[in-house]
């Protein structure tokens, strides 16, 4: 079986459109997404309308629960709360519905699917360390917690009581090892790439493939610009901070 996971498209339909494009090249058997359909970008209905289209299973993430009242805004920096503020005023009421009705975690026979940690998945935790990804194994059952949250593609191992971090783009997995995998965001990477980032898990293989997608960000910015969106939150887009 193969499976694309993806994760913090924030309103990015021209990240996301690229990157469902390299997906269907791939013709995976399942589709997971793991949060933050919207927030930050400029269109939040065309992006869950496809997000919804294409995936076996959907969790929510903080941006999605902040734009239905959900999760308090006041938890959010000036600039996120004000593009929430935006996303408020330009869902539909379908729309709405299906944030408001997302599952908080989902489980697929191995896999363990949350957007932003095992533990208390309601409270937002980043996974930013090897210390911070130590603390969570305890918390989900099954080999392998595949989260987002960060934006940062991120690999960390469980063998026993030893704790790792894995820098490969393409990672094996073995038997008795433990996994916790950050998928990267589709629509605003942090990891200095502005790239769009997608995971392909082979379970025949036994590999998990950290997959780069180049899209067109300018257009994105000038969406965003013709909204009055916050100018970092367009500018971070061309440096993937």
């Amino acid at each position: 079986m193969r499976i694309a996971i993806f994760s913090d498209v924030h309103s990015n339909l021209e990240a996301l459109n690229a990157v469902l494009t390299e997906i269907r090249k791939q013709k995976p058997d399942r589709v997971f997404f793991l949060g933050d359909a919207v927030g930050y970008g400029p269109d939040p209905n065309e992006c869950m309308e496809k997000i919804f289209e294409v995936s076996d299973m959907i969790v929510a993430g903080n941006h999605d629960h902040a734009a239905v009242g959900l999760t308090d805004i006041d938890q959010f920096n000036p600039l996120a709360a004000e593009a929430i503020l935006w996303t408020r005023s330009a869902l539909t009421s379908e729309n709405r519905d299906r944030l408001l009705s997302l599952p908080m975690t989902e489980r697929e026979k191995d896999l363990f699917l949350v957007h932003a940690s095992p533990d208390r998945p309601q409270e937002w935790s980043y996974i930013s360390s090897m210390p911070d990804a130590a603390y969570h194994f305890d918390f989900f059952e099954g080999k392998i917690c595949l989260v987002g949250h960060t934006h940062r593609p991120a690999a960390y191992f469980c063998d026993g009581n030893q704790f790792g971090e894995i820098q490969e783009s393409v990672l094996t997995i073995e038997e008795k090892i433990r996994y916790i995998v950050n998928v990267g965001s589709v629509g605003q990477p942090r990891d200095r790439n502005p790239d769009a980032v997608y995971v392909l898990y082979d379970t025949e293989e036994e590999k998990i493939s950290f997959v780069r997608v180049k899209y067109n960000f300018r257009i994105t910015q000038d969406k965003m610009r013709a909204h009055h969106l916050p100018s970092f939150l367009i500018e971070r887009l061309e440096y993937g901070i």
